[in-house]
C-alpha cells in the first residue's frame, strides 16, 4: 500500500476564486518507508487571479508576483502530475491520498487535475486527513471530550513536540511536515491520554528519516 501525501499553497481559501501556486506531492511506500519520492513545482499565476489573492495568505506562504511569473503553467504542472504517479504505479486498489484537510486541498488539486480525469486514470478516490486520524486515535474514546482543540497541523506536532512547519510555508516543506505528523500519529509507540483504553492496528512507521 502506498500513501499519496499532498500539500499546496494557493493565493486563498475560497477556491472558486483563488489559485494554487505550489504543491508537492510525496509517494511513500508503507511497507517500505526508506522508499520516499516527491514531487514538486511552483504555479504561474495570471495578473487577473493575483488581483484576487488574499493578503493573509500571501502572508503565510510569502508568496510574490515575480516568485510565479516564470512558473510553469498550471496544465504543465498537472501533466507532470499525472506522469509522477502513473510512474509510481498509483491506482486506487493500492494507494490514498492524504492531506491535513482534504476541503481545502482536494478542490485545489482538482484544478491541476479533474476528477473525470482522475477517475480515468484508476487513482485513488478516498482522501484521509491527519486532524481526523489524530482526533479518533487520541480523542475518539475519551470522555469527556475536550470542550476546545486545535486540529491544525502545527497543534498535532505540537502534541508529539515536534517543531511546527518552516515559514514562510511551502509546499515541498508542508508534505515533508504532514509524513512527520503522519509518523507519529500512526506509531503504536505514541502515548495515548491517561485513563483511555485505545486499539491501534496500524503498522508502525519507524524508519523515515526526519
Amino acid at each position: 500500500m502506498k500513501a499519496v501525501f499532498v500539500d499546496i499553497e494557493t493565493t486563498g481559501l475560497d477556491f472558486d476564486v483563488h489559485v494554487p501556486i505550489d504543491i508537492a506531492v510525496a509517494v511513500l511506500d508503507l511497507n517500505d518507508t526508506s522508499n520516499l519520492v516527491t514531487y514538486t513545482s511552483c504555479i504561474t499565476c495570471d495578473a487577473e487571479d493575483w488581483i484576487l489573492a488574499d493578503p493573509k495568505a500571501l502572508e503565510v506562504n510569502g508568496f510574490t508576483q515575480e516568485n510565479t511569473r516564470l512558473s510553469k503553467k498550471d496544465w504543465e504542472v498537472g501533466r507532470e502530475i499525472e506522469e509522477f504517479l502513473i510512474r509510481h504505479k498509483i491506482t486506487k486498489d493500492e494507494a490514498f491520498f492524504i492531506c491535513q484537510n482534504p476541503s481545502f486541498d482536494r478542490p485545489f488539486f482538482l484544478q491541476l487535475i479533474s476528477q473525470e480525469r482522475m477517475n480515468s486514470l484508476n487513482w485513488p478516490y478516498h482522501w484521509l486527513d491527519l486532524a481526523s486520524m489524530f482526533w479518533i486515535k487520541f480523542y475518539g474514546c475519551s470522555y469527556p471530550a475536550p470542550t476546545k482543540l486545535s486540529l491544525s497541523k502545527d497543534s498535532i506536532a505540537r502534541h508529539f513536540n515536534l517543531p511546527p512547519e518552516r515559514k514562510p510555508h511551502r509546499a515541498l516543506n508542508g508534505v515533508l511536515h504532514l509524513i512527520q505528523c503522519y509518523r507519529h500519529v500512526t506509531s503504536w509507540q505514541t502515548c495515548f491520554p491517561p485513563g483511555e483504553v485505545q486499539f491501534m492496528n496500524f503498522k508502525a512507521i519507524s524508519n523515515l528519516q526526519e
